[in-house]
């Protein structure tokens, strides 16, 4: 999975290194889709995904994650969002931070997530997609660092 996730991100910025560039604008005011997770040790899970822009270089993602059959958790994210030098702004790579809380078997876990991905704004139409790596600790639990994400979002603004 995460050689896929590697070379996925490296074919989207090659083959994007041709288009203009939009100057220092936002990536996006507010984008509304799904996420779906997974990696080694977890269960998969599926959901809907919120971000807001807060400045030009950060903004705030909610998600709401279920496997519909074991569990549910709610994750708020703070993230950082960086151009890549020499490649059009529409492609950026982000760092983000925050924390989660859940339901999973008739448990609660709770614990600080990390974030470390690239995403792809289209220019033509008004979608987003994003790959990245999402470690997160489940206070008295365990730590899970095979956690890869995918999200699809429609950008509203």
């Amino acid at each position: 999975m995460k050689r896929t996730s590697i070379l996925i991100a490296l074919i989207i910025t090659v083959s994007l290194s041709a288009f203009g560039q939009r100057g220092n604008q936002k990536w996006f005011n507010t984008a509304i889709g799904m996420r779906i997770e997974g990696g080694a040790a977890t269960v998969g899970t599926l959901g809907p995904s919120y971000e807001r822009a807060l400045t030009t270089t950060t903004s705030l993602e909610l998600m709401l994650l279920s496997n519909f059959s074991t569990g549910i958790e709610a994750v708020g994210m703070y993230k950082l969002i960086k151009t890549i030098p020499d490649v059009p702004p529409f492609v950026r790579w982000y760092m983000g931070f925050g924390a989660h809380a859940g339901i999973w078997r008739n448990s609660v876990y709770a614990g600080p997530d990390f974030l470390l991905g690239i995403g792809y704004s289209f220019s033509d139409f008004p979608v987003n997609v994003c790959i990245d790596w999402h470690p997160n600790v489940d206070i008295g639990h365990s730590f899970n660092a095979a956690k890869f994400g995918f999200s699809v979002r429609y950008i509203v603004e």
